[in-house]
């Protein structure tokens, strides 16, 4: 069964920097996602972030432990976290 969570959160990035910073969340997790079967979606408004992500439940609860720690936002609010049933 595939687990679903959906987040927002406030960005902390600035300026120039912004662009470096997400390029790098986009580099690293397309790596990582696909090591361990995540699927997903990022946004990024220079002001906020919002992400859907996908895979197995413990992975996904462990991945949210590192996102919601990440010092580059904060106020990271879960929207949906739930198991998707076909």
């Amino acid at each position: 069964m595939v687990f679903t969570v959906f987040y927002v959160s406030r960005s902390l990035l600035h300026g120039t920097e912004a662009s470096a910073h997400v390029q790098d969340i986009i580099d690293r997790s397309t790596r990582w996602n696909a090591s361990m079967g995540v699927t997903g979606a990022l946004a990024f408004t220079e002001r906020h972030f919002a992400q859907s992500i996908e895979g197995d439940e413990d992975t996904i609860r462990a991945l949210m432990a590192r996102i919601e720690n990440d010092q580059r936002h904060t106020n990271v609010t879960i929207r949906r976290a739930r198991p998707e049933t076909d």
